[in-house]
């Protein structure tokens, strides 16, 4: 299935529409079931999620394949520490994971790998070792990802892509990545849950005709808010995985239910919005 499960709810406190804070571990035990009742396989965690690894690997992970981080390099480190700092921090995944491999390894900044380019051989040589199968990154933009693949050869990468941020496709990086045969990982497709929010903090006023016109489109066609903004994606030939993040049982439920919904014929690109301000969540100020 293409959906794929976003674990940083199980870790942390997480998203601006979250409400109920870190999900139990009882819960993600139901979600974890429940996803794998209906062959969502793949799970995306990092080290940097929290407690999200330890609480996976006290789940029972042999249905799944997982996708890791590596957190960034401390800036303290120095050029014969990085290799050290990237196989402690892996080993401790695997440890928390209860998992002697991973599918995917990435690094969680993707300016690293361009920084420190001995971290792309580290990677190469954990693949070779079969521990883990795929090696990548996680970008926040078009312009990063263009200059990555310029230079490294990877295998799989995690974007972020929605309704309003629709960048990696009118910038062609994300049919140029299919291309190079990049597994293509996208997140961010509810932009934190803010494009489901009936009511959204003042910062975004400046963008409300946005989301006035998707509450339009919805009514018109009849059509699910989260129906139209996870098929967007989900729906693009170029995605290999779709991943949502969820904190209860019934959220999952939701998704797997409006997953495939059928799209009306509608120029989504009108819903673009290029000021980062307001797609990049790392830059909100509220």
């Amino acid at each position: 299935m293409k959906l794929a499960l976003g674990t940083v709810q199980f870790g942390v406190d997480y998203g601006i529409s979250n409400q109920k804070g870190q999900t139990s571990l009882e819960e993600v035990k139901q979600i974890l079931r429940y996803a794998n009742k209906h062959h969502l396989e793949l799970l995306d965690t990092a080290a940097a999620y929290g407690e999200s690894e330890l609480v996976l690997g006290n789940c029972g992970l042999e249905h799944f394949k997982i996708v890791s981080k590596l957190p960034p390099v401390p800036k303290s480190a120095t050029f014969s520490e990085i290799e050290e700092f990237a196989e402690n921090t892996l080993e401790q995944s695997l440890k928390n994971l209860n998992a002697e491999k991973v599918y995917g390894y990435l690094l969680h900044s993707a300016n690293d790998i361009m920084l420190f380019p001995t971290l792309y051989d580290w990677l190469e040589s954990k693949k070779e070792q079969g521990i883990i199968k795929k090696i990548g990154v996680s970008v926040y933009n078009p312009i990063q990802a263009q200059n990555i693949i310029d230079k490294f050869d990877i295998d799989l990468i995690q974007i972020p892509l929605n309704l309003l941020d629709q960048r990696f496709i009118s910038s062609g990086v994300l049919n140029k990545l299919k291309k190079k045969g990049i597994e293509v990982h996208v997140r961010s497709v509810f932009l934190q849950g803010l494009l489901l929010m009936e009511e959204r903090p003042v910062y975004f006023k400046n963008i409300s005709h946005l989301f006035d016109k998707l509450e339009s489109v919805a009514t018109e066609y009849n059509i699910h808010k989260a129906a139209i903004t996870l098929n967007f994606v989900a729906q693009l030939q170029q995605v290999d995985r779709v991943i949502v993040g969820v904190n209860e049982l019934a959220h999952l439920k939701q998704l797997i239910t409006l997953f495939d919904t059928p799209l009306p014929d509608y120029p989504w690109h009108v819903f673009s919005c290029n000021d980062e301000h307001f797609i990049n969540p790392s830059l909100w100020q509220i």
